[in-house]
């Protein structure tokens, strides 16, 4: 897609009906009789991305994030926020198939999306608190690397080209929070079987490698990539719970639940003569440990997870069909303050499917390594950082720099680049013609 004036022209009048529509709401909420907000926030944000080999526009995505929150008496809390998204590009906004019914996007179009991103009331007394509404529940202490992090689905249209990795999608339910002495009991139930979401069939970051297609031809309707249906609330509800406790400078934590894979298989289904692909999610349980601890200027951490029935994709006499494997995952990282203001975040992440008769796509063991450095010139407004992603069973991997310009509290502008290195049937090698470079522009108000 060729970056044209008249294109220019039609993103800044969005931008300005977006500026409007998040005064117009602020304005509103704030009138609301009893219910003046504390708290009302804005953050707009403009990506503009630039394919490195073609030197086409393949990102241009205007993102809209009006926040408020409420006192609403003694212990009791309320937030809502919405998400309203443009895009004029390639990469595209994602799937809606993904969402349950009651979690649906007001507004679906391809290039627009208008959603409920959280809206929770939520009650603390003493050593309880109990929230319940439209949340997430981050379980987990490595940065990035999903070991125990499975309870919420995440946005996946970006692949891992993401500000904030993962990038969780908010689900109904309850949550409850209790403390005992020196250990925390939570709770949650999501009863909103929505999942994750992927990008759509000729998407920039649609899935292409063998160990994620099983070389099939992911067509959909329309264009669209096809999931089973996400109505079951109760028989699709992710239920868990983790119990942690304080030891000394850091913490233990077990958890287990039982809800939706965050991982998809493939099923065909046949309409008349033609089979379809469909993305299954079908229900899986997890039991894992965390633990973090602080020495000094670093922090360790470190996860690991047991999946007995992970769904999964194999080939039987040369046809694709599912089972399901125990699947073993583990993780360690390490924060570390460097001297001369630098920060030092590595991890080390593996991913194992125990052995059976048919033959995986994927290898059976997957190793992930990360390396995150950054420096931040507080005084001076900015801040340099780079993180490399590197898959050492596949031999591929992609490289993030980029350079932030903080003006003050309400005004930041980055430029960077997503570039991915790599065969093409590997999980970042998939992508090695899709690499970019970009800018953003973010105001909050």
């Amino acid at each position: 897609m060729r970056l044209t004036l008249g294109k220019f022209r039609a993103g800044w009048l969005l931008v300005r009906k977006a500026a409007l529509a998040a005064i117009v709401w602020s304005l509103t909420s704030a009138a609301i009789a009893g219910l003046a907000p504390y708290s009302i926030t804005t953050e707009l944000g403009y990506d503009l991305g630039m394919e490195t080999h073609s030197q086409d526009v393949s990102l241009s995505r205007l993102t809209l994030q009006p926040q408020a929150k409420w006192r609403l008496g003694k212990g009791w809390r309320g937030e809502l926020s919405l998400r309203m998204e443009w895009a004029d590009d390639d990469t595209g906004l994602g799937t809606t198939s993904n969402y349950s019914s009651i979690s649906q996007p007001w507004v679906k179009a391809r290039r627009a999306r208008l959603e409920l991103d959280k809206a929770k009331l939520s009650w603390r007394g003493g050593r309880n608190r109990i929230t319940i509404g439209k949340q997430v529940a981050a379980w987990g202490v490595l940065d990035g690397i999903r070991i125990t992090d499975r309870f919420d689905p995440v946005r996946r249209r970006d692949f891992i080209f993401t500000d904030t990795r993962p990038e969780r999608i908010a689900r109904w339910g309850l949550q409850t929070q209790t403390q005992l002495n020196d250990w925390r009991l939570d709770t949650a139930i999501a009863l909103d079987p929505t999942v994750s979401q992927q990008a759509n069939i000729g998407d920039r970051f649609a899935l292409q490698a063998v160990r994620y297609t099983h070389g099939l031809s992911l067509e959909g309707t329309n264009g669209y990539l096809e999931t089973d249906t996400r109505n079951r609330n109760v028989q699709d509800a992710t239920v868990g719970f983790r119990l942690g406790r304080n030891l000394g400078t850091g913490r233990f934590s077990l958890m287990a639940f039982n809800g939706p894979t965050t991982d998809p298989v493939l099923a065909l289904e046949r309409t008349g003569t033609t089979p379809r692909v469909k993305l299954q999610y079908p229900k899986r349980s997890l039991i894992g440990i965390s633990w973090d601890r602080t020495l000094g200027s670093m922090v360790l951490r470190a996860e690991t997870a047991y999946i007995p029935d992970q769904p999964i994709n194999v080939i039987v006499n040369s046809q694709l069909t599912q089972t399901r494997r125990g699947r073993w995952l583990g993780g360690l990282g390490v924060d570390w303050n460097a001297p001369l203001g630098i920060f030092i975040n590595a991890q080390l992440g593996a991913d194992h499917i125990t052995s059976g008769q048919a033959d995986l796509a994927r290898p059976q063991t997957d190793v992930i390594a990360t390396l995150r450095v950054q420096r931040h010139f507080r005084q001076a407004g900015w801040k340099l950082q780079c993180e490399w992603i590197g898959s050492l069973s596949d031999g591929d991997s992609v490289a993030r720099p980029m350079v932030i310009r903080e003006l003050n509290d309400s005004l930041t502008f980055t430029l960077g680049a997503d570039l991915a290195f790599g065969a093409r049937n590997g999980q970042f090698g998939q992508f090695h013609e899709r690499s970019r470079g970009w800018a953003r522009i973010k105001v909050s108000w």
